[in-house]
């Protein structure tokens, strides 16, 4: 059963895309980004459809709201083209002046071989794997479970103040999938949810990789995973575990390819699938919401010309964020880092002292290989400068990462405490707080910086006349 699920989590993100772009993703994404693209969007299928039948008070087992939503986007899925035309879900192709994308370029092939011995690899003992970690059974697997086993938004649970559970803001994506896989077989399934997670994660090598090969040449996505793959804390350490770290990175980054695409090749059908990321990123983790705005913000000041549709994209995302966030205010629940108390003037005066302090536990705890790759990201990005197709792609990752690392120093000053009268300091505080969570916080802004790498040294090598076209407008 767990295959059947996998496959039907697939197949309806494949529904909702040809229904999001009005066309095949085959013939806007090619094969391989397709393939991931369809992942994700059944990702956030499954998530965002239990968040808002959760916040109804409708029933958050796979039957009787989710799994007929998901059945019915895999026959969306399955239409002939001829029909979806004629029900106006596909558009005709004939007259369409975009250029063609390539079912599987080199480029996606050589992708595609990496990205199976590394699925390999992942997935060979994915049915060993179990709940061992302390941030899986305390706050995600247990949502998860609460969702599954109670089939509803269990109060003990999900309104836990006095049980003191932590972050019970967080939203209900991954708990969704979670649940999705206990549902595949009537019962807690450990093995099913970690194959689930892992499937986003791989999902977002194959879009990512299909779009930096289109970006910057044939070798631009197996250089990207593969800088991903090598670099410490980013990829062994959480792509095992029942969290949202992972599965935030998954959307996040599967964003910014997306929109950086879109940015490039100017290619309009590409803003809607930004919409379902940008809502499933949202709806991961609370820090889902910063890197969704940094990123469509930064898109937005680099679209001369197309800032209209952009805005409007990024009005969607916002709405789709609002049922969960209004649950969490009408039951008192709270951010436990940024709140009414910890932006408070007064609050914000006694940590602006920390702001030096942040500054250089982001550099001592940063993600991977220290600066060195900060240094080449740098480099690539200067080369590429000077070529005047990429000046607008290399804009675009370098406000992202800018937005996104600044967001997340701000969150660090603003959560950090005092003094207190053990005698424990507020640097002290401070550290400790990197230590447990900078790998997996700090792990957005890393890949993205990562990936300047092979997106500006390819663009900059690339030949101008293989640039991607600016020739239509795509708004």
């Amino acid at each position: 059963m767990t295959l059947v699920f996998i496959a039907l989590m697939f197949t309806s993100g494949f529904g909702l895309l040809r229904i999001a772009m009005g066309d095949s993703p085959l013939a806007v994404a090619g094969l391989l980004g397709t393939a991931g693209l369809s992942g994700l969007a059944g990702g956030a299928v499954i998530g965002l459809s239990t968040t808002y039948t959760a916040v109804l008070g409708l029933p958050t087992t796979p039957w009787p709201v989710i799994a007929p939503v998901v059945l019915l986007l895999t026959a969306v899925a399955a239409l002939p083209t001829a029909v979806a035309v004629r029900l106006r879900i596909q558009r005709s192709n004939r007259h369409d002046s975009s250029p063609p994308v390539p079912r599987l370029s080199v480029g996606d092939a050589l992708s595609a071989a990496v990205l199976a011995v590394v699925a390999t690899v992942v997935l060979w003992d994915a049915n060993q794997l179990l709940v061992r970690h302390i941030d899986e059974w305390a706050i995600w697997a247990m949502r998860g479970r609460a969702l599954s086993l109670t089939g509803h938004l269990d109060a003990p649970v999900f309104l836990g103040v006095a049980a003191n559970y932590q972050h019970l803001d967080y939203p209900l994506v991954v708990p969704a999938i979670i649940a999705w896989g206990d549902g595949a077989h009537g019962r807690i399934n450990d093995p099913a949810a970690h194959v689930l997670l892992m499937l986003l994660m791989l999902s977002l090598f194959a879009a990512m990789a299909s779009a930096l090969n289109r970006l910057a040449g044939p070798v631009a996505g197996v250089v990207g995973m593969v800088l991903i793959l090598t670099t410490p804390t980013l990829w062994a350490r959480s792509v095992t575990l029942l969290t949202a770290d992972a599965t935030l990175v998954a959307y996040t980054i599967a964003l910014l390819s997306v929109l950086a695409l879109w940015i490039q090749v100017r290619e309009a059908r590409l803003l809607p699938v930004a919409v379902i990321l940008g809502a499933a990123a949202a709806e991961t983790k609370v820090e889902g919401v910063l890197f969704t705005g940094a990123i469509f913000l930064a898109a937005i000041a680099c679209a001369a010309g197309r800032r209209r549709p952009a805005w409007i994209a990024l009005g969607i995302v916002v709405i789709t964020a609002l049922p969960w966030q209004l649950w969490t205010k009408v039951h008192g629940l709270n951010s436990d880092q940024i709140n009414s108390t910890t932006l408070a003037p007064a609050h914000l005066r006694q940590v602006s002292h920390s702001a030096g302090t942040a500054v250089r536990l982001m550099i001592d705890f940063w993600p991977g290989h220290g600066w060195l790759l900060a240094v080449l990201a740098i480099i690539a990005a200067a080369a590429a400068s000077t070529v005047a197709s990429a000046r607008r792609l290399v804009l675009f990752m370098a406000l992202v990462w800018i937005l996104t690392t600044v967001g997340m120093w701000a969150q660090y000053v603003i959560s950090s405490g005092q003094d207190d009268s053990a005698g424990s300091t507020a640097a002290a505080h401070l550290r400790a707080h990197f230590a447990s969570s900078a790998p997996r916080v700090l792990a957005v802004p890393a890949i993205i910086l990562l990936l300047l790498i092979p997106v500006c040294a390819g663009a900059a090598l690339r030949d101008p006349g293989l640039a991607p076209s600016d020739a239509s407008d795509g708004s």
